[in-house]
C-alpha cells in the first residue's frame, strides 16, 4: 500500500466530548488492524475489525507537529504494511507571552523636558506560527509604548513614588487570548520640599528649680523627599528665637539638631517668675529648604513658695446660739495667698491660743479658702463670753508638710464678737401666787403682784404682763405693767369658787418669748342666795281624800355650808298667801336632817272642781345676816272615777277630719279632743304624711351639726332615726351641753347599737346647748384652723328621718331646714344611700344568685 497522509486540527478532550477520529478508513474481508511504530504517547488508535483509526488524546501542536505512523493489516495467513503520516495543524490556545514577566524603569520627578516622552518598550515573544504583531491589542494606563505626558510629582500628599500598572496583550486582534505583565516606573527624588512641623505648634513642659540639661520636649518636622535620596530629607533643627534670662543674658533653652530634643541650657527656672515660654524652631534639609514651628514650654509649678493669710486679723460678729441649735453656715471665711500654682491648704485652730477656741473649727472649702464654724453652743449671757473671743488659726500649703517646717506655714488672730439675741424667757420670782377674797370684793381690789425678769439685753429686756383669756373668758380680772393684778368684774362663789388664772409675761425681743406664772383666787362665800326647794317637787293629791299628809320637803342653798350659811333652814307659809290656800293646806317645820317642811292638807278636794293648788312657801337660811326666798309647791289633783261617763272621744275628731285620713297610709292620728294631725312612720314625712324622706350618706370625715329652734324636754327625750350600714363603728346622733358634761349618744360599737348617756344627778340640771351640743354622723375636733378630725366618725353608711321628741330634724344636702332647726354645717356627704355594687364581682354556682341586702 502507498503512504497515505491525512491532517488533524489539534483538539483537546473535555468531561463532555470524545475526540474526533480521522476520516480514513481501510477496508477488506475478515483483515484485523494495528498500529505498528510512529504512535507516539499511544496518541492514535484503530478499530481491529474494521480499520478505522482515531485520535484517542489530546494533540499539541506546540510540542509534535507531524505523526509518522505503520499501519499492519493481517488475516489468517498474510500480512501487509502502510505509513499514514498525520500533520497536525495549530490553534490559538496559547496566550501571548511578554518577554518579560515585569519590567521597571525610572524617572526624574517634575521633569518637564520634551513631554510628551518615551519611559519604556515592552514586547511579546511569538510562539504561534500565525501570530504576528499586528495582530495584538494592548491594554495599560497607556498605549503599547507608554509615553510621559506630564511632569509628576513622587513626594506626599498628592504625589506617589512608584507608579505600579499591568500591561494586557491579546491576540488576534484583541478577539483571542490574554497575556500581561507587570509595569513599575520610579520617580527620581528632587528637593523640592521644605521640611514642614506637623502641629504648627508643639507642646511641652519642664518642672522649675531643675537642674541644667533637664529634659523639656521633642519637636519633630516632616520632609516629604525621599530619605533615601542623598540629603534631600535630613533635616537639622536649630533655635531661632530663644528666651534669653535677664540677669545672665544667655539663652535659657537648647535643642539637638539631629533628634529634636529640647532640654534647659541653664538651672532654676522660676515659675512664679516666668510661667511659660514660647520658642521659634528652625528645621532645615540637606538642599538649605527650611521651615519654622513654635515649641510652647509650660514651667511646671513645685511647692517653693510659703501660704500667707491675707489678714494679719479677722473680725467677725455672729448670734449667739439658741440653746443647743449650731449654725450650719460658716461664720467667717478666710483667704490665703500662694503664689503656687496647685495649693491643699490645711487649717485649724491653735488650741489654747485663747479661750473659747474650743468652741469653733476650721474647715477647708472647695476653693481653697477656709471656714470657721461653731461646733459648740454661744452664749452672751455667759460673763465668760459676753466679751467674745479672740484665738489663733494656722495654714499649711500642703497635707505632707510638717508643721515644724515653718517656711510653710503661717498664722493669723481671729477676733469673734458675740451678739445678742433672744434666747432667754423672762423668769417669774414668784411662779405661784395665791389670794383669797370675798365673793362681794370691790373692783379694783389688788389680789397680788408678780415680778419677772429676762437676762436678756443685759437684764434691760422691756416685759409686758398679760392674762391668758382660756383661763379667764369672762374678763373678770385685769393686770396692769406696775405687775398688779386685781380684780375687774364682780366675781360670784357659786358660779366659780376657785379661779387659776395664767399670767403672761412677754419680752421685746425678736420673736418674743413668753414665760407663765398661775395666780390662784379662791373665792370666799357670803351669805348672798336664797334656799330654794331641793327638787322640782310635784305632789299628786287624790281627790275625795280626807285630811293627810301630802309631802315632806327639804331645802338647798348655793351658799358654802362650811361658812354656816346654809342649813338648817326654817320654812313657813308665805302670809301672803291666797286665803284658799291657806285654809285648805298647812306648813309644818320638821328639825329632821337639814330642815324640812311637812305639807298636809286639811280638807277633801274635788278634782273636776280644780285641778292643781300653788302653795308660796318661805324658807329661810341660817347665814349672818339670814337670806329667805319664797318657793312654790304645785299639788295636782289626783282623778278617781267618780263621774258619770258623757258622750265625746278623741277617735271622734280623727274621724270628723278628712284630710287626716289620708295619713293612715304611712302613718296614724294622733289628736286631742279639740286637735287632729298624723304622726308619720318611719321613712315618711310632710302634713300628712305623703312623701319619703331622702337618707343621706356619710362619707370619711363627715358630720352635720344643728342648730335647735325648741327647747327639747327637760326630763324626758326621744331620739329617732333610721340607719343602713356595714360598718361596725361610729357614733349616729349626739344631743349634749356645751361643756359635754350631760349628753345622750347613740352609736355603733362592734355592728350593735349603744345609747351612752350622762345625766349627773339624774335629772338635766343645765339646759342642752340648742347651738352647739347637737350633732349626727360624729362630732368634729379641728386640729387646725382649716383642718379637723372627726370623732368616732361614722362613714360608708347612711341616715334617715331624725327625730328629736318627734320633731324632725333636716339631713342636707336634701333640705337643709324645718321649723325645727337648721342644718348648719355639712361636710362630706352626699344624697341618697347607693350601694356599692358587691355582687358586681361575685361569682354564684346555678341555681344560686347574689342578692344585694343593702337596698332591701
Amino acid at each position: 500500500m502507498e503512504n497515505i497522509k491525512a491532517y488533524l486540527k489539534r483538539h483537546i478532550r473535555t468531561n463532555n466530548h470524545s475526540f474526533p477520529s480521522l476520516a480514513l478508513f481501510i477496508t477488506a474481508s475478515g483483515v484485523r488492524y494495528k498500529i505498528s511504530s510512529g504512535n507516539i504517547d499511544n496518541a492514535f488508535a484503530i478499530r481491529n475489525a474494521t480499520g478505522a483509526l482515531y485520535v484517542a488524546k489530546a494533540l499539541d501542536y506546540e510540542k509534535i507537529k507531524k505523526y509518522e505512523l505503520r499501519l499492519t493489516a493481517l488475516d489468517n495467513f498474510k500480512e501487509n504494511y502502510t505509513t499514514v503520516l498525520i500533520n497536525v495543524r495549530d490553534v490559538n490556545d496559547n496566550p501571548p507571552v511578554f518577554e518579560k514577566s515585569s519590567y521597571r524603569t525610572q524617572i526624574t520627578e517634575e521633569d518637564d523636558r520634551g513631554l510628551p516622552k518615551r519611559v519604556l518598550r515592552v514586547s511579546v515573544c511569538y510562539e504561534n506560527e500565525k501570530l504576528f504583531p499586528s495582530s495584538l491589542a494592548y491594554c495599560s494606563p497607556f498605549p503599547p509604548f507608554p509615553p510621559n505626558v506630564q511632569p509628576l510629582n513622587r513626594d506626599p500628599s498628592h504625589g506617589r513614588a512608584s507608579w505600579k500598572f499591568t500591561v494586557f496583550a491579546q491576540d488576534e486582534g484583541g478577539e483571542g487570548l490574554v497575556g500581561f505583565t507587570e509595569v513599575q516606573i520610579n520617580l527620581k527624588d528632587v528637593n523640592d520640599n521644605a521640611p514642614q512641623f506637623p502641629n504648627g505648634i508643639s507642646y511641652g513642659n519642664v518642672t522649675e528649680n531643675g537642674p541644667i540639661g533637664m529634659y523639656v520636649m521633642t519637636i519633630k518636622a516632616k520632609d516629604y523627599d525621599d530619605i533615601n535620596e542623598g540629603t534631600n530629607a535630613k533635616i537639622i533643627y536649630s533655635i531661632e528665637k530663644n528666651a534669653i534670662q535677664e540677669d545672665t543674658g544667655l539663652p535659657i533653652f537648647d535643642i539637638n539638631p539631629d533628634m529634636g530634643i529640647i532640654t534647659t541650657a541653664v538651672c532654676c527656672l522660676d515659675r512664679e517668675k516666668t510661667p511659660d515660654y514660647s520658642l521659634q524652631i528652625v528645621a532645615t534639609d540637606g538642599g538649605g529648604l527650611k521651615g519654622t514651628g513654635t515649641a510652647s514650654i509650660k514651667v511646671k509649678d513645685l511647692n517653693d513658695m510659703p501660704p500667707r493669710f491675707t489678714k494679719d486679723e479677722w473680725f467677725v460678729e455672729v448670734e449667739e446660739t439658741d440653746g443647743s441649735v449650731l449654725p450650719e453656715a460658716p461664720i467667717l471665711t478666710v483667704t490665703v495667698n500662694d503664689d503656687d500654682e496647685i495649693n491643699n491648704f490645711q487649717y485649724k485652730i491653735i488650741e489654747s491660743s485663747g479661750y473659747g477656741a474650743d468652741k469653733f473649727a476650721m474647715v477647708k472649702n472647695a476653693d481653697g479658702t477656709g471656714s470657721l464654724k461653731v461646733v459648740q453652743p454661744l452664749d452672751y449671757e455667759d460673763p465668760m463670753q459676753v466679751n467674745g473671743f479672740r484665738f489663733r488659726i494656722q495654714v499649711i500649703d500642703n497635707d505632707g508638710i510638717d508643721e515644724s517646717d515653718k517656711y510653710h506655714v503661717d498664722h493669723s488672730w481671729v477676733i469673734v464678737k458675740l451678739k445678742d439675741i433672744n434666747d432667754n424667757t423672762p423668769r417669774f420670782k414668784k411662779p405661784h401666787i395665791e389670794a383669797a377674797v370675798y365673793e362681794n370684793a370691790d373692783v379694783g381690789k389688788n389680789l397680788g403682784t408678780f415680778k419677772a425678769v429676762d437676762i436678756d439685753k443685759g437684764g434691760k429686756s422691756k416685759i409686758t404682763y398679760s392674762i391668758n383669756r382660756a383661763t379667764d373668758r369672762k374678763r373678770q380680772f385685769a393686770i396692769d405693767q406696775e405687775v398688779t393684778e386685781t380684780i375687774q368684774r364682780e366675781l360670784d362663789r357659786e358660779a366659780m369658787a376657785k379661779h387659776s388664772l395664767e399670767i403672761l409675761a412677754t419680752d421685746d425681743g425678736v420673736p418674743p418669748r413668753t414665760a407663765s406664772a398661775i395666780l390662784t383666787v379662791l373665792v370666799k362665800d357670803i351669805n348672798d342666795n336664797a334656799p330654794v326647794f331641793a327638787e322640782d317637787y310635784r305632789p299628786i293629791l287624790l281627790e275625795n281624800s280626807p285630811p293627810s299628809k301630802i309631802i315632806e320637803i327639804s331645802a338647798v342653798d348655793k351658799d358654802d355650808r362650811l361658812e354656816c350659811n346654809g342649813a338648817p333652814f326654817q320654812f313657813r307659809m308665805d302670809p301672803d298667801a291666797d286665803d284658799v290656800i291657806r285654809t285648805s293646806f298647812k306648813v309644818e317645820q320638821s328639825n329632821k336632817s337639814d330642815g324640812m317642811a311637812i305639807i298636809s292638807s286639811l280638807g277633801s278636794f274635788d278634782r273636776e272642781y280644780r285641778k292643781q293648788y300653788t302653795i308660796p312657801i318661805v324658807i329661810k337660811d341660817s347665814g349672818t345676816p339670814s337670806h329667805t326666798g319664797t318657793s312654790t309647791l304645785t299639788i295636782t289633783i289626783g282623778d278617781l272615777n267618780d263621774n258619770i261617763m258623757q258622750p265625746g272621744s278623741k277617735e271622734e275628731v280623727c274621724d270628723l277630719n278628712p284630710q287626716v285620713t289620708r295619713c293612715l297610709e304611712h302613718g296614724k292620728c294622733v289628736g286631742s279632743y279639740v286637735e287632729a294631725k298624723c304622726e308619720c312612720n318611719p321613712g315618711w314625712t310632710g302634713t300628712y304624711c305623703s312623701l319619703p324622706t331622702t337618707p343621706t350618706i356619710f362619707k370619711t370625715y363627715s358630720y352635720v351639726k344643728y342648730a335647735l329652734s325648741f327647747e327639747p324636754d327637760k326630763f324626758t327625750t326621744q331620739i329617732q332615726l333610721r340607719l343602713r350600714t356595714r360598718e361596725t363603728y361610729g357614733e349616729l346622733f349626739r344631743i349634749s351641753d356645751q361643756h359635754i358634761r350631760k349628753y345622750g349618744i347613740i352609736e355603733l360599737k362592734d355592728a350593735k347599737v349603744y345609747f351612752r348617756y350622762s345625766l349627773n344627778t339624774g335629772q338635766v340640771e343645765e339646759q342642752e346647748d340648742k347651738q352647739e351640743g347637737v350633732y349626727a354622723g360624729g362630732k368634729p375636733e379641728f386640729t387646725g384652723i382649716k383642718t379637723y378630725d372627726v370623732k368616732s366618725d361614722y362613714q360608708k353608711s347612711c341616715i334617715d328621718d331624725i327625730r328629736l321628741d318627734g320633731k324632725s330634724l333636716p339631713l342636707p344636702p336634701a333640705t337643709n331646714g324645718t321649723q325645727w332647726g337648721q342644718a348648719t354645717m355639712a361636710k362630706n356627704i352626699d344624697r341618697y344611700c347607693s350601694s356599692n355594687n358587691p355582687c358586681q364581682n361575685a361569682y354564684c354556682p346555678d341555681p344560686f344568685e347574689c342578692v344585694d341586702l343593702w337596698n332591701k
